[in-house]
């Protein structure tokens, strides 16, 4: 072979191989999404882990495990003001229902069921659509009731 057909092979396979590579990178972005995307996932993973360990709390309280038992607060109190939504600091929206039931809300940048890994049971307590979602929950339960809950897609 000569030296012309030889750096013909070698640039051929050059140019395949940085073609798969190039598809490879683009199979990636398909599958699991672009940083940002995976980015705003897990902000709203935050958002939820952070709504959870609100209804914790006055699960705990109203139960009287962290305070003498008694109802659900007004508005909630310092305590819970670590409890902040990862992007613009605002405390979650929490509203007091009755001495039982309260809603928590909070603005999320996905859509759950877009990204829902493996659709255990935390997943689908908190789902939520993109934007502002609240949740209905009750302190004898745990996670969000039913109907405060989107719809579940169907596949």
């Amino acid at each position: 072979m000569s030296k012309t057909s030889n750096r013909l092979i070698d640039r051929a396979f050059v140019i395949a191989s940085l073609l798969l590579v190039i598809a490879g990178i683009g199979a990636g972005f398909g599958m699991l999404g672009s940083p940002s995307q995976q980015r705003r996932v897990s902000l709203d993973e935050e958002r939820v882990q952070d709504l959870d360990n609100i209804a914790r709390q006055l699960r705990m309280r109203e139960q009287g495990v962290s305070e003498p038992e008694g109802k659900l607060p007004e508005q909630l109190s310092e305590e819970f003001q670590f409890d902040k939504d990862p992007v613009t600091g605002d405390p979650y929206e929490y509203q007091r229902l009755s001495d039982t039931t309260y809603e928590l809300c909070a603005t999320f940048a996905t859509d759950s069921s877009e990204y829902a890994r493996d659709q255990s049971w935390f997943d689908n307590q908190w789902r939520h659509p993109a934007g502002r979602h609240c949740y209905q929950l009750d302190t004898a339960s745990e996670g969000p009731l039913p109907e405060s809950l989107p719809p579940v897609p169907l596949e």
